[in-house]
């Protein structure tokens, strides 16, 4: 844990605690922030709420912002995975001496791949995360941490609808992303 000394004349910016468990052990469970300013002597607290444990598996997107920096987004709700298929075929002869065996078939798969998808849904965000929600669906650079590795994702979605908290209540976002590249690796 990092502090700043509250007897400066930092202002209040300058003296939020930045919290982080830098040894990698068990995170420490906060209740409460408390941000100090000597001129005039103000204090403000602060209140954290906890995830005790995520119900899904959550999710890190990450992506280049419009200032060309990497940015992360948390996708903690239920998430499902899909798989997309594609294939080529062709006719083939299946005559053998004047006849054919029924149990040949004529059509056969000449090439066959598959893509999958995720459908990512957030948790509840404020609305002031409609920016960070436009930039990801704006950026052409994303990746997602997915069983331990980081994988180029493309996002499927071809529009953003910004929510508000009068309109839509607890704000949440929905995302189909698509690996960027195939199930079955087709380059040789």
């Amino acid at each position: 844990v990092q502090t700043y000394n509250p007897l400066t004349n930092a202002t209040i910016q300058d003296q939020i605690l930045y919290l982080t468990n830098a040894t990698g052990g068990t995170p420490f469970q906060i209740d409460q922030i408390k941000v100090y300013q000597t001129s005039p002597l103000v204090t403000i607290s602060i209140s954290v709420n906890d995830y005790e444990k995520c119900k899904y598996t959550p999710y890190k997107l990450t992506f280049i912002n419009k200032y060309g920096a990497y940015q992360e987004v948390w996708m903690f709700a239920n998430s499902k995975l899909s798989l997309n298929t594609s294939e080529e075929k062709y006719k083939s002869n299946i005559l053998t001496n004047g006849t054919y065996s029924t149990n040949d078939p004529q059509i056969k798969i000449l090439t066959k791949n598959g893509n999958q998808r995720l459908t990512l849904n957030s948790d509840f965000y404020p609305e002031s995360y409609n920016v960070v929600f436009e930039e990801l669906f704006l950026s052409d650079k994303v990746w997602i941490y997915y069983k331990g590795q980081t994988l180029g994702v493309n996002i499927n979605n071809t529009s953003f609808n910004y929510k508000t908290s009068l309109t839509d209540g607890l704000i949440n976002y929905t995302i189909d992303v698509s690996f960027a590249f195939d199930t079955i690796n087709n380059i040789r």
